[in-house]
């Protein structure tokens, strides 16, 4: 999507275009169960927002956090997340085929005190199209590489 093109195509119908809710995201892989991220699942578990600087703009975003996620699939968190597991990677597939990964170790909190969103709103609103359903958010970050947007599937891999 060009951005002129969104620009006016949002001006048209009183708004940005946001991203559609009747999404579904496949989360598969390494010793969980499959398992299908849709609004249904983003609205029952815990829902979390963080203030983050995007393109040095502050931001708010919301949803859950991704280890929440990964639980939800049967992943090895909390004191079962030690041996080889903490070699587990997260990996992150996007429409644009862009991939981010993160350890899963990252995602739990006595390893890394800080967490990572699986945001799906963004200021009080549902995603503009040209970054959800869903996007991650690592706001301790000096870059935002790992920032993935338009999240299509979750892949847990074991190198």
């Amino acid at each position: 999507v060009h951005w002129p093109l969104l620009l006016t195509l949002g001006l048209f119908s009183g708004g940005p275009l946001l991203a559609d809710d009747g999404y579904t995201i496949a989360v598969d892989g390494a010793g969980i169960q499959p398992t299908m991220i849709d609004a249904k699942l983003m609205a029952a578990l815990p829902r979390q927002i963080v203030q983050a600087s995007d393109h040095g703009k502050p931001a708010e975003f919301e949803g859950v956090w991704l280890r929440d996620v990964m639980s939800h699939a049967g992943a090895p968190m909390g004191t079962r997340l030690r041996g080889p597991n903490v070699a587990i990677i997260v990996r992150l597939l996007a429409r644009d085929g862009y991939v981010a990964v993160i350890a899963l170790a990252e995602l739990e909190p006595s390893f890394r005190d800080k967490p990572v969103l699986l945001a799906d709103r963004r200021d009080g609103n549902g995603l503009a199209a040209d970054e959800g359903p869903l996007r991650l958010v690592v706001a301790d970050e000096a870059r935002g590489g790992r920032w993935i947007r338009q999240i299509e599937r979750i892949e847990l891999v074991t190198p």
